[in-house]
Order: C-alpha cells, then sequence, then structure tokens
C-alpha cells in the first residue's frame, strides 16, 4: 500500500536528486560551452576575419562592416542563451524545491 510518508519520501529524494543534477549539469554546461566552445569559437572566427585584406574601391569598408555586424549578432545570441540558460536554471532550482519541501510535508506526522 502506498502511504502519504512514502510518497514523501519519493518526492524528496527526486527533488534532491534534481537539484544536484541541475547544479553539476550547469557548471559543467557553463564551463564547456559557455566558457570553452562559444568564446574559442568567436576568437578562431574573428582571428580569421582580421586576414581578409580585399579592397573595394580603395577602401575595406564593406568587409568591416561585415564583420562589425557579425559581431554584434554573435554577440546579441550569446547574451540572449545566457539570459534562457539562467531562466531555466532558476525555474529548475525552484522546482527541486518545491518538490523536497513537499516530501517533507507528506513525511511529517501530524
Amino acid at each position: 500500500m502506498i502511504t502519504k510518508e512514502k510518497i514523501g519520501k519519493i518526492q524528496f529524494y527526486l527533488g534532491i536528486l534534481l537539484l544536484l543534477v541541475t547544479i553539476v549539469g550547469s557548471i559543467f554546461i557553463i564551463k564547456n560551452v559557455y566558457i570553452g566552445n562559444l568564446v574559442k569559437g568567436v576568437g578562431k572566427s574573428t582571428d580569421a576575419w582580421t586576414e581578409v585584406t580585399k579592397e573595394i574601391n580603395g577602401t575595406n569598408i564593406g568587409i568591416m562592416g561585415h564583420i562589425s555586424s557579425n559581431i554584434a549578432l554573435q554577440g546579441t545570441l550569446f547574451a540572449n542563451t545566457a539570459i534562457l540558460f539562467i531562466t531555466c536554471v532558476l525555474i529548475l532550482i525552484t522546482l527541486s524545491m518545491m518538490m523536497i519541501l513537499q516530501g517533507l510535508a507528506n513525511q511529517s506526522k501530524k
């Protein structure tokens, strides 16, 4: 027979598991994706752009406009993904805390 206390234990342990997975996963994603691949990728692409020296009517305005617009777009995408990621992490942490507290409430004997 499934009792309120057993459901409370399941909620409590699932909440702790969700909290740990969220924290460890967030650290892993921030370390490897945001700091590692995205920053290095932008650095490599901007290094490649500096080697372009094509002149248009004696100037390189067209290429510089493309470079600056691409950097602005990448910065906007990076900021938006970071905000979305932080929002999702906060939602997961809130959900795990709710599960932990509900599990503790179900385990208590009134």
